[in-house]
């Protein structure tokens, strides 16, 4: 199975509810109001999909006149060149600057440009600033969803999400980003009216497309969560993102040349996705392509040197083309890394076997052994060693204690069938 898909405080804007709530009902549409200067800003800040702002920037217009001084800050909370485009355009419907705000501004901006460089306590800082010059707590707390959206604080971004839009009918970009916090939660149905939603106010979301597929994908159906990657695709060809959801999900399908080629395209827009390597890598292995397989692994390996499943894949693909010297010298390499990692010590154990050095790999069995004592296939990992080192009742016994454990597996009664004739015993027989 592929690797699915990307601390900080806040109590200072009052956004606590439980993750749990109901979900309101889509409310109709009154007509869009022209944006707010500190609405735009929050929606650049909080990473709301670029295509997205522009087409509102252009559907909706200003309420505000852009100073340089405001396009200066947008462009650092991170705007687009589309963006900036459409704000160039856009229609404007009042003449003020609204100056008073810009205090507010400034705090919004930085928050969102130290967010895209994972300064997430700096950031708070900032947020908490925002509010303190009267920013809207729903704006800030947009920005702050963002942050904790990146640090993987599911449950914290759905309370932050859940009471923007219990408050704000029309804020359709935190509806998308709820929809996909709900499905990190591995709440497909929520992920999915979430999204449903938000395309209700914004049929044109490819952000939201997007998250329609991935909880579709997670109910298990395939074909209409395909079609949801495909509309988002249409709707933003280049977004990176689409494709590598996309390639995870044809790998499910055994479809492992179309998975190539959307992991592929994935990376000719970001060549630097250490992930999108490692599933390419894996859908490589799958087509028994090894050697491309090792490629794309260290080049994966060098993005992201400490990134445990990238360098396990390595080591183990590396153990069944009997590149062992090259396996050995990998998860040593990865058992400084996590020494207390037993799946480590076990495939390491089983690259020392395949070199002769039966001491190194019994010395590693039972380290995977101690910290990992439910692990039928360590004991019978430690039994080979010993059966080949002619400790034939230690074999024996490690062999009866894997398949006590895992009585299904035959490879282990094989192997204790093996010992057992070379003993000159008889294995009893066992009820069923």
């Amino acid at each position: 199975m592929l690797k699915a898909r990307a601390m900080f405080c806040v109590c200072a804007c009052g956004l606590f509810l439980s993750a749990g709530a109901a979900l309101r009902e889509a409310v109709p549409q009154e007509g869009e109001r022209p944006f707010e200067a500190a609405r735009l800003l929050a929606l650049v800040a909080g990473n709301a999909l670029p295509e997205n702002i522009a087409a509102g920037v252009e559907s909706r217009g200003l309420a505000f006149q852009p100073s340089e001084d405001y396009q200066r800050l947008l462009q650092q909370a991170g705007a687009s060149a589309g963006v900036m485009k459409a704000l160039q355009k856009a229609k404007v419907s009042a003449g003020s600057d609204a100056k008073g705000e810009t205090r507010v501004w400034a705090h919004l901006s930085l928050a969102g440009k130290l967010i895209k460089e994972k300064k997430y306590v700096d950031a708070e800082m900032e947020l908490n600033a925002a509010l303190q010059a009267g920013a809207d707590k729903l704006e800030a707390g947009f920005v702050m969803g963002e942050a904790l959206r990146q640090q993987e604080e599911w449950e914290k971004a759905a309370a932050v999400y859940m009471e923007i839009v219990k408050e704000d009918k029309d804020f359709p970009e935190a509806q998308t980003k709820l929809s996909f916090v709900f499905y990190r939660m591995d709440n497909a149905g929520e992920s999915l009216r979430a999204a449903k939603i938000a395309l209700e106010a914004t049929p044109n979301n490819a952000e939201a497309h997007k998250n329609v597929g991935l909880a579709l994908e997670s109910m298990r159906k395939y074909d209409a969560a395909e079609k949801e990657y495909q509309e988002a695709l249409r709707l933003k060809p280049d977004y990176e993102n689409v494709h590598a959801d996309l390639g995870i999900l044809l790998y499910d399908k055994k479809d492992y040349d179309g998975a190539i080629a959307e992991f592929k395209k994935a990376l000719a827009l970001n060549p630097n996705e250490a992930t999108v390597r490692l599933n390419l890598a894996l859908a490589y292995e799958a087509k028994n392509e090894a050697n491309d397989a090792i490629r794309e692994l260290r080049e994966a390996k060098k993005l992201d040197p400490k990134n445990f499943l990238i360098r396990q894949n390595l080591g183990s693909i590396l153990i069944h083309q009997d590149r062992n010297a090259d396996a050995v010298a990998e998860l040593r390499e990865l058992e400084a890394i996590a020494p207390e990692s037993a799946v480590c010590h076990l495939c390491l154990s089983m690259a020392l076997y395949k070199t002769n050095d039966f001491e190194a790999a019994q010395k590693e069995a039972q380290i995977a052994v101690r910290l990992d004592p439910g692990n039928a296939m360590t004991y019978r990992a430690l039994g080979q060693i010993y059966e080949v080192q002619g400790k034939s009742e230690l074999a024996l016994k490690e062999y009866q204690q894997s398949e006590e454990m895992d009585p299904d597996s035959v490879e282990t009664r094989i192997c204790a069938a093996r010992i057992l004739l070379a003993m000159k015993q008889v294995p009893r027989h066992r009820r069923n």
